[in-house]
């Protein structure tokens, strides 16, 4: 069984990738295109960065941690709002060995001092908007000899980012990093319990990097939006294929500014966005959506929660030139990928796996199922994580067989081997014992010319354990009334068995999310499960 810890990595001898590794790859790109833009971020003045900039600031970052005692194996974290120095962290980690960990930047004080303990960080860096909120939690952390903030000023003591890298030599560092050694820690959002730390090797990293390259055909041409935050391992696999293929990637904040989305999108003449479905609703429903040319967009991905068939017709009708790529994953694998032609014709399908990975149906005892029967969607090849980090526990858990990785997401297959999921195990609705998966209900509902968003969850109920309950933000200019909610459900009723009949709609003016822009489905059950005895 696999052993998680940073001693040595689960791959003694590689993986066949030998000296493949991320700064590697983004040295290829450095060559051939020094001068060109690497990254532009958006909310910091609207700062671009060339290759070759990125290259020779990443090897100061580099050496300004070796400076500071910083060895192969350690990890550093950054606790920040999006911004173009994560990068640079993950190439300088890179160049050393050195593991990277994001802290998420929606996290209250108390949740980031968690992640930042557990993950064993000795270096945390900060940008000045953060200072306040590291006070209060500063004499807690227990592993952090050095505090860094981004900028050109020393701040409450803290290293000036600026100050580190010019005192630092720019030559390339003479670490051997190999494709078996650890890359990342990344945090789950967790939305089901504490956050469970990702680890990684280069390898692993690659193996999900590959499939993306694949996906969107990424080239040197490619211009690359996209709100993923970088604390998440959406940004990072958003970001580095791009690096790696000598494409530029927009750092736009994470929310985005839509209105500042489209004055991107015409003067850069972007031909890629990737965007978690609810930014992509968000963008579709734009009032002044018409008044800009989107002809420029040739690829759309997303990933990261359900593309329900409403969603992905608006993104179709409003980006009517660009490739529709819907993508299934996790923090710690990459399962599949759907082109445009699958994306619109088959409901909630996620396409074939992605190159280098099998995908099986199992049952809980690891025997795989036939088509268009359901179970949980598993996993193995080179896009799956190591394991979680100081968690062998969930490790072993988390791997049926001792191999095959499961996020104890729902789905099945047809008879050609199309992928389709359902939902996550946690979010399913058992109500009067009958089994509801919410994406269908919230399918539904999203069809409805009034509805703009949707999150459907089980609430407690007498009688039937749980009660079908659906949460609805409306589209601007229409009211909330109880009117309304009826004409929802007769909407619905005809369109689904009457079991999953939304028995109850509520409307709000916005659904919590998640840092990683995935409905926060915990936090709405809790307020109707507070209280509960048992909570199902």
């Amino acid at each position: 069984m696999r052993e998680v810890n940073l001693t040595t990595s689960t791959v003694m001898d590689g993986t066949g990738l030998r000296y493949l590794t991320q700064h590697k790859a983004l040295r290829a790109s450095v060559l051939r295109f020094p001068k060109k833009v690497a990254l532009v971020d958006v909310k910091h003045g609207y700062k671009k960065e060339t290759y070759e900039e990125l290259w020779l600031r990443t090897n100061r970052l580099a050496n300004a941690l070796t400076d500071l005692g910083v060895k192969k194996g350690d990890i550093v974290a950054y606790w920040t709002e999006d911004r173009l120095e994560h990068v640079e962290i993950w190439y300088a980690c890179s160049k050393i060995g050195v593991v990277w960990t994001g802290v998420n930047a929606r996290y209250t004080g108390k949740e980031a001092e968690y992640v930042i303990n557990h993950s064993d960080a000795m270096v945390l860096f900060v940008s000045p908007a953060f200072v306040d909120r590291l006070k209060s939690i500063k004499t807690n952390l227990k592993n952090v000899k050095h505090y860094i903030v981004f900028g050109d000023r020393d701040v409450e003591g803290m290293r000036s980012y600026e100050a580190l890298l010019s005192e630092a030599s720019d030559a390339d560092p003479e670490v051997e990093v190999r494709d078996n050694d650890w890359d990342s820690l990344c945090y789950t959002s967790g939305t089901t319990g504490a956050p469970s730390g990702s680890l990684r090797t280069q390898s692993s990293g690659f193996g999900w990097e590959f499939g993306m390259i694949q996906a969107l055909h990424l080239t040197h041409e490619s211009k690359v939006w996209s709100p993923y935050p970088n604390y998440h391992w959406g940004g990072n696999v958003t970001t580095r294929p791009v690096l790696a293929s000598g494409g530029t990637r927009w750092i736009p904040g994470s929310p985005p500014d839509v209105k500042e989305f489209f004055e991107i999108l015409q003067k850069e003449k972007i031909n890629t966005v990737m965007a978690i479905p609810s930014i992509g609703a968000m963008i579709c429903s734009y009032p002044d959506i018409d008044k800009y040319d989107t002809s420029c967009v040739k690829f759309w991905f997303s990933s990261g929660s359900a593309w329900l068939m409403p969603m992905r017709e608006a993104v179709h009708k409003c980006f009517p030139n660009a490739e529709l790529i819907e993508l299934y994953s996790c923090t710690e694998a990459f399962f599949a990928w759907a082109t445009t032609e699958e994306v619109l014709k088959y409901e909630r399908t996620s396409g074939f796996p992605a190159t280098g990975n099998e995908v099986k149906i199992m049952d809980r005892d690891g025997k795989e199922l036939p088509p268009n029967k359901w179970g949980l969607l598993c996993i193995r090849g080179i896009s799956v994580h190591e394991g979680y980090y100081k968690n062998p526990e969930k490790t072993r858990n988390s791997f049926i067989k001792g191999e095959w990785f499961t996020a104890e997401d729902i789905g099945f297959k047809d008879e050609e081997g199309r992928i389709y999921v359902a939902d996550r195990a946690k979010d399913i609705i058992n109500t009067g014992g009958e089994t509801v998966y919410p994406a269908e209900v919230e399918n539904v509902i999203l069809s409805h010319p009034k509805v703009a968003q949707c999150a459907v969850i089980g609430t407690p109920d007498p009688i039937y354990t749980e009660r079908v309950t659906a949460v609805i933000v409306l589209k601007p200019g229409e009211k909330a009334s109880e009117e309304l909610a009826n004409e929802i459900k007769e909407f619905c009723r005809g369109k689904m068995a009457s079991f999953k009949l939304p028995r109850k709609i509520e409307f709000v003016e916005e659904l919590p999310y998640v840092g990683s822009g995935k409905i926060d489905k915990k936090a709405l059950r809790a307020k109707y499960w507070k209280g509960e005895k048992f909570k199902v």
